[in-house]
């Protein structure tokens, strides 16, 4: 995996054994080059091009991923992006994500994309009669909560990006003994949404990513949620519990609703 080595990082074909879960970090990339996003040369509409990587989503995700491992003997797959948010945006529309001009920048988002869209295939042949997830980590500095979840209910309440999931158990998320964010709140992390019948936040309902391969009318899919986690969490004061305490989390999660392979 040459091309890999220089734009991500890869466990797709690396790994024995793997759950059907991927996990992606599209914003956590310090690697630099030019040229940098700008209104001159990049296209995001009337939103905010947001330049700023978030710092500590590629230790947060590669250390979830470990203890995923240390729990169960299993890994997951990860595709973790390493080019700086100034130069490419992985979790935006091509026409927003890198400068129109940068075929560079054009190679490692396609790179990413082609990784990821390659590993759900594999997921799929491995999981035929079960689900496949997809956990997309993010960072953020709002303080509202510790951990915001994003599945596009907001906007597509009846096509979340997760409605395959959600079909098979409307209350998956909040379930004593296996929903992710009741078992977040059981170990003392706030969430956004709260509650059931609470609305995910406007700021942090689902992006490209998991709206691309978690959509409701996408072919081959998978049951997509971003994560966004806030900055005292991505502290390596307290990383290294909550990596744990997500990883637990996550395997209680997801064992349910995916065949032994």
């Amino acid at each position: 995996m040459k091309q890999a080595e220089t734009s991500l990082r890869s466990t797709v074909g690396l790994i024995n054994n793997p759950f059907p879960v991927l996990f992606t970090c599209p914003h956590g990339g310090q690697v630099e080059f030019l040229p940098i996003r700008d209104d001159s040369n990049v296209d995001c509409g009337s939103g905010e091009i947001k330049i700023k990587s978030d710092n500590n989503t590629i230790e947060v995700t590669e250390g979830i991923a470990l203890n995923i491992f240390r729990l169960s003997a299993r890994d997951v797959y990860k595709t973790i992006a390493v080019a700086d948010r100034s130069f490419v945006d992985f979790n935006r529309e091509p026409n927003c994500a890198y400068a129109s001009n940068d075929v560079f920048a054009k190679h490692l988002y396609d790179e990413y994309h082609s990784e990821i869209s390659n590993t759900i295939e594999e997921m799929h042949g491995q999981n035929n009669q079960g689900l496949s997830f997809l956990f997309d980590f993010h960072g953020t500095n709002n303080t509202e909560a510790q951990i915001f979840f994003g599945t596009d209910a907001r906007s597509n309440p009846d096509k979340s990006t997760i409605c395959g999931l959600l079909k098979q158990n409307p209350n998956a998320l909040w379930d004593e003994n296996t929903g992710l964010l009741k078992l977040l709140q059981d170990k003392g992390y706030s969430t956004i949404p709260a509650d059931k019948n609470d609305s995910e936040h406007p700021s942090f309902d689902g992006g490209l990513t998991v709206k691309e391969y978690g959509g409701c009318d996408v072919p081959q899919r998978v049951e997509a949620i971003q994560c966004e986690i806030t900055a005292d969490l991505r502290d390596r004061a307290k990383r290294l519990k909550f990596t744990v305490d997500m990883a637990e989390c996550i395997l209680k999660f997801v064992k349910p609703y995916i065949s032994q392979i």
